[in-house]
């Protein structure tokens, strides 16, 4: 999970940052994500995640309403093909001073029972053509922080 950096910022403010780790045979091209926070929509392409390193793709910070509902979704979709590898979504509640990351993550176990300051998971299924010996389901880890008055893990 990457972590929340804080600083001087307003309380009220409230953000996201979404990132996805993408191994082969998955490819930034296929991804598509929505965040929903019922006031603003984003939809984001592989082209909106830059390399990390290795298979790790960083998405931008998106500032979101500070209450209210979060949606995040996901969908992997080959290029040419109207076929689903994977789909899902997951619904975080807003507050004020909050920043969330969102981790979308292929793995062959939960990621989350080996991240320090992860709050939860969910799993999705991968179409089997898609599975490796280093995916087989992809999860998506969340975990959250205060703005202001972060804590440092």
């Amino acid at each position: 999970m990457a972590p929340l950096l804080g600083g001087c910022s307003n309380s009220d403010e409230s953000r996201v940052t979404i990132n996805a780790w993408l191994p082969v045979p998955l490819e930034a091209g296929m991804l598509r994500v929505k965040a929903d926070d019922g006031k603003s929509v984003w939809n984001l392409t592989g082209v909106d995640f830059h390399l990390v390193s290795g298979a790790q793709y960083r998405g931008p910070t998106l500032q979101t309403a500070n209450h209210g509902t979060l949606t995040v979704s996901y969908a992997f979709l080959p290029p040419g093909s109207g076929a689903t590898v994977s789909a899902g979504a997951i619904e975080l509640p807003l507050r004020r001073d909050w920043g969330y990351g969102v981790d979308i993550r292929p793995d062959t176990a939960d990621p989350r029972l080996l991240c320090f300051g992860c709050a939860g998971s969910k799993a999705f299924p991968l179409a089997p053509e898609f599975r490796s010996f280093q995916a087989e389901s992809v999860y998506v880890v969340w975990g959250g922080n205060s703005i202001r008055n972060p804590v440092i893990y």
